[in-house]
């Protein structure tokens, strides 16, 4: 099986565990490669793009890994983990999200883009939505055409 039809298999987020050891992390990167290792690094960092309640402009993604970040409750001090996807654009920008929505698209671009197509990248558009009741908010992402 192709590294590209294995990846297709994954769901980035909610059904795949993402541990202390970056190795497990699921990514299109090989891992131990450069790539694979500035993504880890990257993963890391405050996301370039803002993503709003209008559309982004397009990004195009070359590349991306599930992660996990942490949050600390204020009050209580109580460490929580939640997952995270990072996006690594053409232009060295970075795109990161938690949400669930942006990882099943994921999925589904994983699922019918060939390989091929990843490596010239995939030009890609988010926004922020408020929930139908209005006491939360989640992103999209959709392909620019």
């Amino acid at each position: 099986m192709s590294r590209h039809r294995e990846l297709a298999s994954i769901r980035p987020q909610g059904t795949v565990a993402v541990t202390d050891d970056p190795t497990t992390w699921p990514s299109s990167y090989e891992p131990g490669s450069p790539s694979w290792q500035a993504a880890v690094v990257n993963s890391a960092l405050t996301p370039d793009v803002v993503i709003g309640p209008e559309w982004s402009p397009a990004v195009t993604m070359t590349g991306w890994m599930a992660t996990r970040r942490e949050s600390v409750e204020e009050t209580t001090g109580e460490v929580s983990h939640y997952p995270w996807l990072v996006f690594q654009c053409a232009d060295g920008s970075i795109v990161g999200t938690s949400s669930p929505i942006v990882a099943q698209q994921l999925a589904r671009l994983l699922a019918v883009y060939p390989p091929e197509q990843w490596a010239r990248g995939v030009s890609v558009q988010f926004r922020r939505r408020t929930s139908r009741s209005g006491d939360k908010s989640y992103h999209e992402m959709r392909v620019s055409i």
